[in-house]
């Protein structure tokens, strides 16, 4: 779940979907908290490999109007950190307009939708 920021107490309002971003405050001196930080990462990925196992395994058993649409891709793309953000911003725009969209359609099916924006260049000097 991730937190809208709208609400407050029990009335907070959280948005279904996960998004894991260490932020810059996070306390980079103590080390129980940074091995944390790395194990969620880790475990968010290692979630998101099996899941796309799971769908490899099983595609055969989809109806071909579901296989094509999924599957897995990547997008080089050449940007600044600020660019980067807004670029987050957008997809989230667009995916949080399809969340409900096939709602009360029984041939709707959950999706999940992985963004991971990673450096592809090494850090810089």
């Amino acid at each position: 779940m991730v937190d809208t920021s709208d609400g407050t107490g029990r009335r907070r309002l959280w948005s279904p979907g996960t998004e894991f971003r260490p932020r810059d405050d996070d306390p980079g001196d103590d080390a129980d908290a940074a091995a944390a930080v790395a194990w969620l990462a880790r475990d968010y990925l290692h979630h998101f490999t099996d899941r796309a196992e799971v769908w490899l395994d099983t595609r055969d058993r989809w109806p071909v109007e579901w296989r094509e649409p999924v599957g897995l891709s990547d997008h080089l793309v050449q940007v600044t950190a600020g660019q980067l953000s807004a670029l987050r911003a957008d997809l989230s725009e667009v995916l949080e307009r399809y969340r409900r969209v096939g709602s009360g359609n029984p041939s709707a099916k959950r999706v999940s939708v992985y963004l991971c924006p990673l450096p592809v260049d090494g850090p810089p000097e």
